[in-house]
């Protein structure tokens, strides 16, 4: 097995110019062009996500990457030229779940929007993402972790503007009664309180059943008050 050096990356290799492949490094994990070479990306991939969910960011290193996807060192370094680039695909992995979700809440048009009660658009919003973080434990351990976690916060700031804009039109209708400023403000508290919801039950399992209908209805008693 080749040897690391002290930051979890392979050795550079020297090409025929004698030039270090370090290079790669700035460009990220490289794209495969074989339906094999997909294999083996989702392979490793999948491989990262499980460690990380089950042993923390720390886990996450080459050796155990190499044993866990069951692949060699050669086909690990092809793709990933380090862990960096392990993790710079996990954010684009991160990026591809949260577009399937907000898919799923732009699929149903205005009209429909406007004819649910509160109740059914809080779950609208918010039951597609708490869906997806339970479904992917290794999402909140990088968003905890101070460099990866601000990559992932700036994907998630395009799903807040969506269902921002998602609220807002429900909070528009005649019969709802709100001021501009106030449907501003609603709509706004509505998004913080909701991410701050979805951080602590990533972060813990434990009464995550119990607690979510709970939080529902703390959100929906807030967006149907008229004052």
């Amino acid at each position: 097995m080749k040897k690391m050096n002290v930051r979890g990356a392979l050795p550079p290799r020297k090409g025929r110019t004698g030039r270090s492949s370090d290079t790669l490094v700035k460009s990220g994990p490289r794209k495969p062009q074989t339906e094999q070479g997909q294999q083996r990306v989702n392979a490793i991939l999948e491989a990262a996500t499980a460690l990380i969910a089950e042993e923390g960011l720390s886990a996450l290193t080459v050796e155990n990457l190499v044993s866990r996807a069951s692949t060699s060192m050669g086909s690990l370094y092809h793709f990933f030229p380090n862990i960096d680039a392990v993790n710079a695909a996990l954010a684009d992995l991160y990026r591809r779940g949260l577009e399937s979700v907000i898919a799923q809440l732009q699929s149903k048009k205005k009209a429909e929007w406007l004819e649910m009660s509160t109740t059914e658009i809080v779950d609208h919003i918010l039951a597609p993402f708490w869906k997806y973080y339970a479904a992917n434990p290794w999402v909140e351990v990088l968003r905890a972790a101070p460099k990866e976690g601000k990559c992932l916060l700036d994907i998630e700031k395009e799903w807040e503007v969506e269902s921002i804009r998602l609220l807002s039109v429900f909070l528009s209708a005649p019969n709802a009664g709100f001021s501009p400023r106030l449907r501003r403000v609603r709509t706004l508290a509505f998004m913080t309180i909701a991410i701050g919801m979805v951080t602590l039950m990533g972060r813990s399992s434990r009464y995550r059943d119990e607690m979510i209908p709970e939080l529902k209805k703390a959100l929906v008693a807030y967006l149907d008050k008229k004052e």
